[in-house]
């Protein structure tokens, strides 16, 4: 069933109007022909929905918000209504989820909360059908499943909460688009994820809406995918404008992507020539609206939408005493510009939304203007991550030639399965090199020499059906990249009464694969393969997982990782030979004094100063404990930081200074946090002690999608069977639980100097602890451990302490971890990825402990 507002959808829970109001969000039924009949559902659909909305709401239900992901500009407003909403009601609410929208990146985390006993899940599913079998055992064991903004598969969810008419949002971005380029022009969609439920609905109708005679002079050239993350819509974006040189607009309904756009057009040569729109929040598309990069884009108050009238009032949370000031004792301080601290106030509460009745929301998106949106509270942004290269995947499917003059069909066929490849390969974000359809060993030879010359950083082998090895083998043997074989038969299974010979070759791809391994293994070629359906969800989950593996791989061989200052006096396991950077990962190491950094400093404006502290404002709050002048210096400091990246051409950065008597390299090296934390955030990993491995391990969880924030141990818990671990910074902002604080602090231990620090513990749900060794031969290995941050009282010092539960008695976890011979530092990163890290691991020919 498709429900606007509802107040509670079974007698067991009378939760679901409290998760109705909190995950009204970006609608969007899971069909057009579901959405268009909304309005009188089944009285069959609608009894499950039926209760009464008078009812006592159930005190001390726990509610867990699952979003695509973490950050989500859009849900992260519609998750903390709901959750500020659960406190009526004593309930407790939390927001978990996975820092990249791909189809299975929720899994883990439904299991997770189904082995809490949540009394409720709220989830906006990145694949309808990925995430249905979890959210089944979840429903067997009686937990709610409310779906929000993307649907899940009816048969998953009890409830799918439509904020908006699909139909509307699908047609409005066409009329508000048609009418800024006169109905006229090539146009293209930039989407979310290619399994959205939400965003294909809208796109539906918008493809319906163009069909239409008053568009008739407008052209749909391409429905591009962006997977909601911020550096892939970019590059989307860049390629849309790239293929179609008379492109004259662009729809993103998702606020990832149309950001992400905006982003790309606004530093570009199309700015002023392309029109772009779309769904966005205002704190996201002020600047483009202001530089006149976006003309109007649509929205509608999620948060307004997620709540509705209840008795009492909402209740503003006690206010939390602050930290008492630390005592600091300075001996020189380098001038800077001291920014006077910019007062701010909240907006006022606006009128909740009125629950709806029918099975069809009221509310609308409406066109926004600069004017509009310059007096609106700013939620934090999202940090500009650096644009890295996509993954270059080589792709050629064979079959033996033989075949084609026996079976004239099946050609045709393959031919088609190739293609459907291709595009599952492009949807994943990747740079296709698609050198087409082999039938034969010369023909092999030359798609071996054209992947040779496009440098690819892996080689997919869709084995469509029977092939012989001499066909593929050079293609390995020339590309230098690692090889996946893939066989992907046409569906689940053959008609096996209807079928003949030529139909039975079509689903002859495992033929070839025993074969083609044994080849390999022989010439000494390492290979992995997947096999499955071409629509098969599970086989396209791991080749995504492989072709993430080797954008990782990619990166540490072209990376460029800067090593700052000098080791920390007697830290012998953090002391790294340079050399083995290379000989393990390949990349450079860019050795760097301080002063590299001080002449970067002295050159960075007071205008500069003063932008740095107002996005600091933006992305931290700030405790009374910050003294303006060190935050002014910190601010100097990171733009420094920035400079010193981009001339280096920097992909990861360690450092460590201990400096003498308030000298300027030792504030250089105190003033590090802020910088580094916003540098880790926007891509560019950045971890103090000099602790080069620990950067490139940050680096890796960053690239896989978890984040990866610099951590130690700090304390056990064994009353609570938790793992305390953190660091005085720097923090990987992007997979903060919330709003991260600034704090100020009068001493760093065991370190010289003052300034600021970051506070925050790491979004809560599942989490790997992830860590470089060095062996004693030279060899680099790869260490992680799977457990879930969680709740409990944590320590206000300007760490970043996070509470991890390993599933065991934190002593014997730390004796575990430790026994691995793993540096006293490493990444903690969102999400499960120990299988994500053993495909790294893999491609690198390194080994993965798993503790």
């Amino acid at each position: 069933m498709v429900i606007s507002i509802a107040r509670r959808f079974a007698s067991t829970v009378a939760v679901t109007s409290l998760l109705a109001l909190g995950l009204a969000a970006c609608g969007g039924g899971t069909t057009k022909d579901s959405a268009s009949s909304s309005a009188a559902p089944a009285p069959a659909e609608s009894a499950a929905a039926s209760a009464n909305p008078n009812a006592p709401l159930k005190e001390g239900l726990k509610l867990a918000f699952l979003p695509k992901q973490i950050n989500n500009p859009y849900e992260t407003i519609v998750d903390n209504a709901g959750i500020e909403a659960a406190k009526e009601f004593k309930g407790e609410a939390k927001e978990v989820g996975p820092s990249d929208a791909s189809a299975s990146s929720q899994i883990s985390y439904i299991n997770t909360l189904i082995q809490q006993n949540q009394d409720a899940i709220l989830i906006a599913a990145n694949d309808a059908n990925a995430v249905c079998g979890p959210l089944k055992q979840a429903m067997a064991k009686g937990i709610k499943i409310v779906s929000y903004d993307s649907d899940a598969a009816k048969d998953c969810r009890d409830i799918f909460i439509n904020q908006a008419s699909s139909e509307e949002v699908g047609r409005s971005q066409v009329k508000l688009l048609a009418e800024m380029i006169d109905y006229k022009g090539e146009i293209a969609i930039l989407s979310a994820t290619a399994n959205a439920t939400n965003q294909n609905t809208w796109i539906e109708f918008m493809k319906d809406e163009l069909a239409k005679p008053e568009y008739k002079d407008m052209k749909l050239v391409k429905v591009a995918y962006g997977d909601d993350d911020d550096q892939k819509s970019f590059q989307e974006t860049q390629g849309l404008l790239q293929a179609y040189p008379n492109l004259k607009g662009i729809i993103s309904p998702t606020t990832v992507g149309i950001s992400a756009a905006a982003r790309y057009i606004s530093g570009s040569k199309y700015k002023g020539e392309i029109t772009l729109t779309g769904l966005g929040t205002p704190n996201q598309m002020r600047q483009f609206i202001k530089d006149g990069t976006v003309q109007k884009f649509a929205l509608w108050n999620p948060r307004t939408s997620a709540t509705w009238p209840r008795t009492p009032p909402p209740r503003s949370p006690p206010a939390r005493s602050p930290a008492p000031r630390a005592r600091r004792s300075r001996r020189a301080s380098s001038a800077s510009a001291p920014s006077a601290r910019t007062a701010r106030s909240s907006s006022a509460r606006r009128s909740p939304s009125t629950p709806a009745t029918s099975t069809s929301s009221t509310s609308r998106p409406r066109a926004v203007r600069w004017e509009d949106i310059r007096m609106t509270t700013a939620v934090t942004p999202r940090l500009d991550r650096i644009t890295a290269p996509r993954t270059k995947v080589g792709l050629v499917a064979g079959g033996l030639g033989a075949y084609w003059p026996q079976f004239p069909d099946l050609l045709p066929q393959l031919q088609r399965s190739a293609e459907r490849v291709s595009e599952r390969m492009n949807a994943l974000g990747c740079e296709v090199v698609d050198v087409g359809f082999i039938s034969d060993a010369q023909e092999g030879a030359r798609a071996a020499e054209r992947l040779r010359e496009a440098g690819c950083d892996i080689i997919v082998g869709f084995l469509t059906t029977y092939m012989t090895a001499n066909m593929l083998l050079p293609v390995a043997q020339r590309s230098g990249a690692p090889v996946l074989l893939i066989n992907l038969q046409p569906s689940e299974s053959m008609d096996h009464a209807t079928f003949d010979t030529g139909q039975w070759l079509a689903y002859c791809g495992a033929c070839p694969l025993p074969e083609m391994a044994n080849a390999f293994t022989r010439a000494g070629i390492p290979f992995r393969s997947v096999s499955g359906y071409l629509e098969d969800g599970r086989a396209w989950a791991k080749i995504g997982r492989w072709v993430k593996a080797a954008g990782v791989r990619a990166a540490l061989r072209r990376g460029r990782h800067g090593l700052m200052g000098h080791l920390y006096p007697g830290m012998l396991d953090v002391s790294t030979d340079l050399t083995l950077v290379s000989a393990n990962f390949g990349g450079h190491v860019e050795v760097l004094e301080f002063d590299d950094l001080r002449v970067r400093v002295n050159q960075v404006g007071d205008d500069e100063v003063k932008a740095r502290m107002d996005l600091a404002r933006d992305v931290f709050t700030l405790d009374d404990s910050v003294d303006e002048e060190d935050f002014a210096w910190a601010a100097r400091v990171s733009a420094g930081l920035d400079r010193l990246v981009a001339d280096f051409e920097l992909d990861s950065l360690a450092y460590y200074h201990r400096g003498l008597e308030g000298e300027i390299h030792e504030r250089l090296g105190a003033g590090m946090i802020l910088g580094a934390s916003l540098l880790t955030a926007r891509g560019v990993p950045a971890a103090g002690e000099y602790e080069l491995r620990t950067s490139l391990a940050m680096l890796i969880m960053d690239r896989l999608g978890g984040g990866g924030s610099f951590t130690e141990l700090q304390a056990l818990d064994f009353g609570r069977g938790h793992v305390e671990m953190g660091h005085d910074g720097p923090a990987h902002l992007a997979i903060s639980s919330k709003r991260p604080l600034l704090r100020g602090l009068g001493v760093y231990h065991g370190k010289r100097g003052w300034g600021v620090s970051v506070e925050f513990d790491v979004a809560h749900g599942p989490v790997t602890a992830f860590g470089l060794i060095q062996k004693r031969d030279g060899r680099f290995g790869f260490v992680a451990s799977e457990g879930e941050v969680v709740d409990g009282p944590l320590l206000q010092i300007g760490n970043t302490t996070s509470r991890v539960d390993f599933g065991m008695d934190p002593g014997e976890w730390t004796d575990a971890w430790s026994a691995t011979g793993i540096s006293h530092h490493w990444a903690l990163g969102t999400g499960h990825r120990i299988a994500e890290l053993q495909a790294v691991a893999d491609l690198l020919e390194v080994d993965l402990v798993r503790v």
